[in-house]
């Protein structure tokens, strides 16, 4: 476990460097896993009542981890872009698949994205087997132009990186 928040508050957010660089072998997943907690027992929960879906505004669900890495190796002069393409292809499959099964099940597309796939589930999943492969999922993100949402998806556009993990410090939001 690199971080751990038991009482995280809202109303403030840090930034958390580890004392000594992590090295992550090839393959590695840093897996965030958290709980939100929307019963009456939560003196900030404002409506117990109401559904509340993962989103982008204070009034929705929101967790956030960045992580700040390098590659072994790269330096200012030499950097590796293309391991960054490499990850960055499968960011989106990386923040959806809850099963961590390599595909995308119905019940695992949530979000506005995940609808978005929902719509177009019949001509995304191409086998036909009921689930979105990375394969797939890389065929439809081109033909959506390789845009995404933020936390998930592709980005075409050096000036605004996306958050990706392989060993650093963590920025956790949520409630």
């Amino acid at each position: 476990m690199l971080l751990a928040i038991p009482q995280y508050d809202f109303g403030w957010q840090y930034d958390y460097v580890l004392a000594k660089p992590l090295a992550a072998p090839a393959g590695s997943r840093i897996i965030t896993r958290w709980v939100y907690d929307n019963s009456t027992r939560n003196p900030g929960n404002p409506d117990p009542k109401r559904t509340v879906p993962w989103g982008e505004q204070s009034f929705d669900e929101m967790l956030a981890v960045y992580i700040h890495y390098h590659w072994v190796g790269e330096t200012a002069k030499a950097p590796k872009d293309e391991y960054d393409k490499l990850m960055q292809a499968g960011l989106m499959m990386g923040v959806m698949d809850d099963s961590m099964d390599g595909k995308l099940q119905m019940s695992e597309l949530k979000g506005q994205m995940g609808e978005t796939l929902k719509k177009y589930a019949s001509l995304v999943d191409t086998d036909k087997d009921g689930a979105i492969s990375q394969a797939e999922l890389t065929a439809a993100q081109k033909l959506m132009g390789g845009r995404g949402r933020r936390g998930g998806g592709t980005n075409n556009n050096p000036a605004q990186p996306m958050p990706v993990a392989v060993g650093g410090a963590a920025a956790p939001g949520g409630r």
